[in-house]
C-alpha cells in the first residue's frame, strides 16, 4: 500500500513538470484561493481554474499556479523604480465590510482593514478622510498603520488625505502592512489610497493569505471597543478612545487565528436602540441595515454576502434593548424576543451554512437573557447555540460611560473563542492560550 501511494505521488509531480501553464501572468492568491474552494468544497468552476488549458480540473492546476504565483511574487526586474498600487481586492487583502469607489478602498466599520505584503527598500500609503472629517475632533474616525505587527501610526483623522512612512533604507525589505479603521461606522470611514513603493519587484504589493476561518461579529458599542482607552467611566464618548484592536471580538479571532468582520453599532438593537427616557428608538436598529455595507450615505449599498461567506456569526446585542425593554419587562421582553428570532431568521438566510451564537450580558441585562435564550430554541436551529456573558467586575476597571475595559474586553475574548470552538466542534484550551 505504501508503495503504491508512493508510485502515485510520484506520477503527479511528473505530471506537474511535464505540464506548462498557458496563463501564468493571470494567477493572483486570489485564483489560488478560488481554486482550492474548488477542489474542496462545493465552489463554482470557472475556466480560470483550468489553469494548463487542459480541459482537467485537478491538483496539478492547483500546483501550477502556486508555483506561478509564488515566481511572480519573488520575480525581480532589476531595475529599482517607485510604483503606485492601489488597495483593490486583486493586490490586497480586504478585511470586514469595506467598499471601493473610484480606486479609493473605504473601511467602514470597525476593524475593516487592508492588509498586503511590501516589497522594496521604501514604501508609504495614502490614506483619505470622508465627510466625516468636518465633524467635531471627538468624533472624527481613527485609524492604525501596523508593519509587521507593530502599530506605527494612530490617527484620528481631520484631514482629507495624508500620506504614512512605512519604511525606508539602502536594503530590500518585504514587511506585512496593515491599515486598520479602529473607531466604528456610526463615525465616518477611512479611504486607503494607494501605496506608493520603490522596487525592483514585478508586483512589490501582494495580498496576504486568507485565513481558513471566518467569524462575523454583530454588536453594539461592546464590539466597537466604545471607550476602552478611556481612564475611567466618568469619561464622555470620543473616537480616540475607541479601540477595536482591543475588542473582545478582534481578541477572539487572533486567538483562533480567523480572519473577521464586525457590523456594530454604539447604541443599536434589535427592537430598540439605547433610550434614556423609556420611549423606543426604533431608529437605530441593526436588522435594517445588516444586509448594507453600512447604515449611512455611499456605504448604504447592498453587502454581497455570497462573495464573503463566514463559518461564524457571532451576534452579541440587547444591551440597548433592555434600555427600553426594562420600563415594562414582561410586554416588551417579549417584543424582544419576536425581534431576536426574526433577525436569526434573516441572519440564516444571508448565512446558510455559518455557525450562529449569542450572548449577552457583558454589561449586565441579565434579565433580558432568558428571553434570548428562548428565540434561539424557537428558532430551532441545530447550528445556533447561545451563552450568557458574566457581568463586567467593577474590579476589573470600566471604560467611558461604564464599558468594558480591557481586561473585560480579554476575559471575554477567551470566552468568546471557547465558545465558537464549541459551535465548530474544533478544540480550544483557554488556559494554554492565556500562557502563551
Amino acid at each position: 500500500m505504501q508503495t503504491k501511494r508512493i508510485a502515485a505521488i510520484a506520477a503527479v509531480m511528473l505530471a506537474v513538470q511535464a505540464v506548462l501553464p498557458l496563463n501564468a501572468a493571470a494567477a493572483n492568491v486570489n485564483d489560488v484561493q478560488h481554486l482550492v474552494k474548488t477542489l474542496t468544497t462545493n465552489g463554482a468552476m470557472t475556466t480560470a481554474d483550468d489553469f494548463n488549458g487542459d480541459g482537467i480540473i485537478n491538483a496539478v492546476d492547483l500546483t501550477l499556479m502556486k508555483r506561478a504565483v509564488i515566481a511572480e511574487a519573488h520575480s525581480d526586474t532589476g531595475e529599482l523604480r517607485t510604483q503606485t498600487v492601489t488597495a483593490i481586492t486583486e493586490q490586497t487583502k480586504l478585511i470586514g465590510r469595506t467598499l471601493t469607489k473610484n480606486g479609493v478602498t473605504w473601511l467602514v466599520h470597525s476593524g475593516s482593514a487592508v492588509e498586503c505584503t511590501v516589497t522594496g527598500t521604501e514604501a508609504s500609503v495614502t490614506i483619505a478622510g470622508d465627510n466625516s472629517i468636518n465633524s467635531s475632533a471627538k468624533y472624527r474616525p481613527r485609524y492604525g498603520v501596523y508593519v509587521d505587527g507593530t502599530l506605527i501610526k494612530d490617527v484620528v483623522m481631520g484631514e482629507k488625505e495624508q500620506i504614512v512612512k512605512l519604511f525606508s533604507g539602502t536594503e530590500k525589505r518585504t514587511a506585512t502592512v496593515k491599515v486598520m479603521h479602529l473607531s466604528e461606522a456610526n463615525n465616518g470611514a477611512i479611504g486607503v489610497k494607494q501605496f506608493d513603493v520603490t522596487s525592483s519587484a514585478a508586483k512589490p504589493v501582494q495580498p496576504t493569505a486568507k485565513k481558513d476561518l471566518m467569524i462575523e461579529f454583530v454588536g453594539d458599542s461592546i464590539t466597537c471597543a466604545y471607550g476602552v482607552g478611556a481612564a475611567s467611566q466618568n469619561e464622555g464618548f470620543e473616537t480616540g478612545t475607541e479601540d477595536f484592536s482591543k475588542s473582545y471580538a478582534y481578541l477572539a479571532a487572533q486567538m483562533l487565528d480567523a480572519d473577521y468582520s464586525a457590523v456594530s453599532y454604539s447604541g443599536y438593537g434589535v427592537i430598540s436602540g439605547y433610550t434614556g427616557d423609556g420611549n423606543i428608538n426604533a431608529g437605530s436598529l441593526v436588522p435594517p441595515v445588516y444586509e448594507n455595507v453600512a447604515k449611512f450615505g455611499d456605504y448604504a449599498v447592498p453587502w454581497d454576502f455570497a462573495s464573503h461567506p463566514v463559518d461564524v456569526v457571532f451576534i452579541n446585542l440587547g444591551t440597548n434593548d433592555d434600555s427600553y425593554a426594562k420600563h415594562a419587562l414582561a410586554t416588551r421582553a417579549k417584543e424582544y424576543q419576536a425581534n431576536y428570532l426574526a433577525f436569526l431568521k434573516q441572519v440564516r438566510q444571508c448565512n446558510p451554512d455559518a455557525a450562529i451564537v449569542c450572548t449577552l450580558g457583558i454589561m449586565g441585562c441579565q434579565e433580558l437573557y432568558p428571553y434570548l435564550e428562548a428565540a434561539v430554541k424557537e428558532f430551532g436551529d441545530a447550528k445556533t447555540s447561545c451563552y450568557e456573558s458574566p457581568s463586567q467586575n467593577m474590579a476589573d476597571g470600566l471604560g467611558a460611560d461604564w464599558h468594558p475595559s480591557p481586561v473585560t474586553h480579554e476575559k471575554n475574548a477567551y470566552l468568546a473563542a471557547e465558545q465558537i470552538s464549541k459551535a465548530l466542534g474544533i478544540p480550544f484550551d483557554a488556559e494554554q492560550k492565556a500562557a502563551e
